[in-house]
């Protein structure tokens, strides 16, 4: 069996028989690489990664900045 119809069974096999929508070809290779075929699991595994790569100082400003908008969403909900 080829290795790209492997890779597609396995991912259609973990999203319930459906292909997901925004599947691109470098997804298909990043889910083999990490072995993960559930869409979200993978784009969890993904938006890890891209966290690894902001410095150390911008993940604490976006923590803030994620904090604050928190925050000022409860207020805005309790009225």
């Amino acid at each position: 069996m080829g290795r790209m119809k492997e890779v597609f069974i396995n991912i259609l096999n973990a999203n319930n028989g459906e292909l997901p929508p925004n599947l691109t070809i470098e997804d298909c290779i990043k889910m083999k690489e990490y072995k993960i075929y559930e869409w979200y699991e993978y784009n969890r595994k993904k938006q890890k990664e891209k966290e690894k790569e902001i410095p150390l100082e911008k993940r604490a400003e976006l923590y803030k900045l994620e904090n604050w908008v928190k925050v000022k969403a409860k207020k805005i909900c309790k009225k």
